[in-house]
Order: structure tokens, then C-alpha cells, then sequence
């Protein structure tokens, strides 16, 4: 990335003192140099010893000259811009500085265009674009909508938000009775405003009509207002560009955020309405069988983690096709579809998920799969399963996923004799063996309930059953083929009894 004057000398403020200045913002420079006169140096941020400065400034064009020691007499700049530093400096330390300063810039442009190619969303963009700024900034469309602003906006905009996320009434009248309202429509150019507050702002074209506009509420007279407008005219192709790609602000993000309202509604135990959020999911690829899973995720400790909530949320939507999530309760939620992932990439997302939570230093619960999205019951009570399945994590446990199949004994002795959809809770393969039975006329649930029943003594089950004992082996047998037990093993066993003791009625 190329960067300006105004950018520049905005950032150097904060390492150096300037004794004088001569910019026009129009050359557009790359990586720092020192001063040779072997070397083509146009276009580049040239660092100069006084002695060398009217040499320099005679053979280079279109640079950032940065004087590193003052000067008593000013040569003409020519096609250049001129930087020139009170405090003597090293050029190596000046040299690190500048690089530091272009690196940012490159990095925020990086991020902006894994936004573009990656197709994520307009608060993505806002959001980056925020943080470089160090101010909040908001993206409105022409009907004064908010479609995004940056992580602390509502310190500055609590007077200008409606419920339904608009200018407020009085703002949008204040702007309209401006004399040049119309005309700031037409703007190319970043400019200022103060019909409501001191504003930068920046217009956003597709086809050349006005779609939007791109703003930071000024806090005071000392801001830099140039910085910003600059810093906008570098941010309005990205977002024109993503406008241009959906031809709308409301892209497939819309339908995104129309889950997020669905899950959160749902998981406040609010109304909702089930034949909407079934056609959502099926317009987001969802199919009626699908199986589903609820993640909940926590940092490991407060200062672990260096990303923002709204970017590990957009990650994750990016990164595992099939998901939602929200922050609820101070932890973020993930309403994860296991086979439209599958679908996509011929394997789980778990792997996909772990490598996640290592980068942002999270871990995270997750509960049993379930069908049937629209029954609201089955997607609040895999949130608990979730919620007690990350509490279970230890604080030192090295594995950062948590299955709540794991924890499912523990969860049934605390809470068991108190739920009432037993599917989410007994065991699993009760459940498997039910449907098959159910499908196949058999009676492998009871069988199993009686070989426990009797202690596993083979003779003793066949004698209650009223069949010989190698049809009772052979049932057994096609038990494990069906489902995955461990009936050696008492904590299986318990969990099995528990299920068979506290959800009798519905198993046999």
C-alpha cells in the first residue's frame, strides 16, 4: 500500500517533533530509503541529512522528503513533500519508526481485501477501518439506515440511534433543512460537515448513483480532519467494491443477521415465529434432517485473547459454513449445522473449530446433535448442554473442546429426575436402539434392560427373556454392531441404569 503525507505525518506526531512542513497530500509513497544518489528514489519516503537535502530534493520526485536534522535555509521542494525534524534522531531509529507506520497501513489494507475476496461483511470493514482511525465511524445507506459502526460508537451516538437502528428523526430533519443537503449528496470527495456535529464524511457510489455514506463524529477542534478525510478516500473502494459484489447492502449478511435475531430470541425463550426461522435455515441451505450442535465459547483467562468479539464471530461464520453465532450472557453462542458442513467440505468442522479456538486462546462446550431445528425446546436445551459442558473445562485443561457426551452421567445425576425431553439426556444408544426397534419390530431395548437388570448374567437373561441363551447372545451381538457400548466399563453402566431408572416409561 501507498500512503500520503497527511497519513504519515498523522501517525509520526505520536515519535516526533516537526520543525517544518510543506505538503500537498499527492504524492503517494512506499517503503522508506535513505538518500543515494545510486538509487531511483521517486515515489518512496527518502530519509536526508540537512546537508544533503537540496541535492535530494533537486533529483528525487513525488517522495515524503524527511529531513532528519533542521536546516537554516529551505530549498524549493519541487514535486515533493517535506518533513523536516526538530530533534536530532538517529536514521536507523527514524528508519524503524516510518517502517512501523507502513507496515500498519499495509496490514490494514491486507485485512480489508480478505474482506473483499473472502466476502464477508460491511461491519468487518467498518470495524477495521474504525480501529486505524482511533475514532468510531459509522456506514449509513440513503434512507439514513445504519448498516455498520465500529466497536465503540454508542459512546458517540447513543443521541443518533433509533431502537430500529436509524438516524433519529430530529437528526435526519436537521440535515435536510441544510442549504447544501443535495449537493453533499453529490460530493466525490471526502468532506465536512456540521449540521449535527462536526462530521467526516466520505460518499459511496455504485454505478455512479449515491448508495451511502461513510462518517466519524469530530470530538473536538484539534482533530485531524485531513487524516480522515484521506484515510476515507482509502476505505470507499473497498466498501464499494462489497456493495458492487451483492448490489445491495443487503446481501446474504442480512440473512445472517436475521439467524442471529432468530437464535436470540429463541434461546431468551422469546416468541418466535417457527414457520419464518424454517424458511430462513432453508434459504441458508439447511435441509429437514440435518443434524445441529450448540457451541458455547469463553476465553481461557480475560487477557488471552487479542481479537475482538465481532471478529472471532465473523471468523468462525466464515471459516464453518453452517454456522450462527451470537454473544449471549458474555459468551459467544454457535448454532453449528454439522451436515451442510459436511456437504461442503466432506468432513466435520470439528478440526476446523479447534484450530480456531488456538488462534483466539478460547475453548469451548458442545452439545449432543439434534434434528429438527423449529422445535425450539431441542435448541434452548442444547444450549445448556453446552453451557455445563465448557463450566466442565478446566481452567488448565490442555483439550479445548469439551462434548457434553463427556460430561452427559454427570449432567443426568445432578439434573436428570427433573428434565422432561429425555432424548436430549439418556443415553444415546438407548435412543438408537429404540428407533431401530421401533423400524424393525425388534426388541433390543429390552433386552438390554434386562441383561443389565440381572447383573449381566447371561443365563439368568435368557430365562427372563423365554428364549434360549445362544438367540439371547446373538441379539447382543447385534446390539454392538448397532451401537458403540462399553458395558464393561461402571460408569457406562450407570449411565445406562440411570436412563433405563429415570426414563423408563418413554424407553420400554
Amino acid at each position: 500500500m501507498k500512503i500520503n503525507a497527511t497519513l504519515l505525518f498523522h501517525e509520526m506526531q505520536l515519535y516526533f517533533q516537526v520543525d517544518y512542513m510543506e505538503i500537498s497530500s499527492r504524492c503517494f509513497v512506499k517503503t522508506p530509503m535513505f538518500y543515494n544518489i545510486f538509487f531511483d528514489m521517486d515515489e518512496h519516503i527518502v530519509l536526508v541529512q540537512g546537508e544533503q537535502l537540496e541535492e535530494c530534493l533537486s533529483r528525487v520526485h513525488n517522495s515524503i522528503i524527511i529531513c532528519l536534522d533542521r536546516v537554516a535555509q529551505l530549498p524549493p521542494v519541487g514535486e515533493n513533500d517535506l518533513i523536516v525534524l526538530n530533534d536530532p534522531m538517529s536514521g536507523r531509529m527514524a528508519f524503524n519508526i516510518l517502517n512501523h507506520i507502513l507496515e500498519k497501513f499495509q496490514e490494514w489494507e491486507a485485512a480489508m481485501n480478505d474482506v473483499l475476496y473472502k466476502k464477508r461483511s460491511f461491519q468487518d470493514m467498518v470495524d477495521l477501518t474504525g480501529e486505524i482511525a482511533g475514532l468510531p465511524i459509522a456506514l449509513m445507506d440513503t434512507n439514513f439506515r445504519y448498516i455498520a459502526y465500529s466497536k465503540g460508537s454508542d459512546i458517540y451516538m447513543d443521541d443518533y440511534v433509533t431502537p430500529d437502528n436509524s438516524l433519529t428523526s430530529e437528526a435526519i430533519e436537521a440535515l435536510r433543512k441544510s442549504r447544501d443537503f443535495m449537493e453533499l449528496e453529490q460530493l466525490h470527495e471526502a468532506f465536512v460537515t456540521s449540521a449535527i456535529e462536526p462530521l467526516v464524511c466520505k460518499n459511496l457510489f455504485f454505478q455512479g448513483i449515491y448508495v451511502g455514506r461513510l462518517a466519524v463524529i469530530l470530538r473536538n477542534e484539534m482533530e485531524d480532519r485531513e487524516y480522515y478525510k484521506t484515510l476515507f478516500e482509502q476505505a470507499a473502494p473497498f466498501l464499494e467494491e462489497l456493495y458492487a459484489q451483492y448490489n445491495s447492502f443487503e446481501n446474504v449478511n442480512q440473512q445472517y443477521r436475521d439467524a442471529h435475531h432468530f437464535l436470540t430470541l429463541i434461546l431468551t425463550q422469546k416468541p418466535a415465529d417457527r414457520r419464518r426461522f424454517h424458511e430462513l435455515m432453508k434459504n441458508l441451505g439447511a435441509l429437514e434432517q440435518d443434524r445441529w450442535q450448540i457451541m458455547v465459547l469463553s476465553a481461557e483467562n480475560r487477557s488471552s485473547s487479542m481479537y475482538s468479539r465481532s471478529f472471532i464471530c465473523s471468523e468462525i461464520e466464515h471459516r464453518i459454513p453452517g454456522s450462527y453465532v451470537i454473544v449471549l450472557d458474555e459468551q459467544i453462542t454457535v448454532l453449528f449445522n454439522q451436515d451442510l458442513y459436511v456437504r461442503k467440505h466432506g468432513e466435520d468442522g470439528f478440526q476446523e473449530l479447534g484450530d480456531i479456538l488456538q488462534m483466539i486462546h478460547f475453548h469451548a462446550g458442545i452439545s449432543r446433535s439434534f434434528t429438527e431445528i423449529t422445535g425450539f425446546e431441542n435448541v434452548c436445551f442444547a444450549h445448556r448442554q453446552a453451557v455445563y459442558a465448557e463450566r466442565k473445562l478446566a481452567p488448565a485443561d490442555s483439550d479445548r473442546l469439551l462434548l457434553f457426551e463427556r460430561c452427559a452421567l454427570d449432567y443426568l445425576v445432578t439434573y436428570g429426575g427433573r428434565e422432561t425431553v429425555f432424548e436430549q439426556i439418556c443415553h444415546p444408544a438407548l435412543l438408537r436402539l429404540k428407533e431401530y426397534d421401533r423400524l424393525h419390530n425388534t426388541s433390543f431395548i429390552r433386552t438390554l434392560y434386562t441383561y443389565l437388570s440381572c447383573n449381566m448374567n447371561a443365563v439368568k437373561t435368557a430365562g427372563m427373556l423365554f428364549i434360549h441363551r445362544s438367540s439371547f447372545i446373538n441379539r447382543m451381538q447385534r446390539i454392538h454392531q448397532l451401537v458403540s457400548l462399553e458395558l464393561e466399563d461402571p460408569e457406562e453402566r450407570l449411565y445406562l441404569n440411570l436412563s433405563f431408572k429415570i426414563f423408563k416409561t418413554e424407553l420400554l
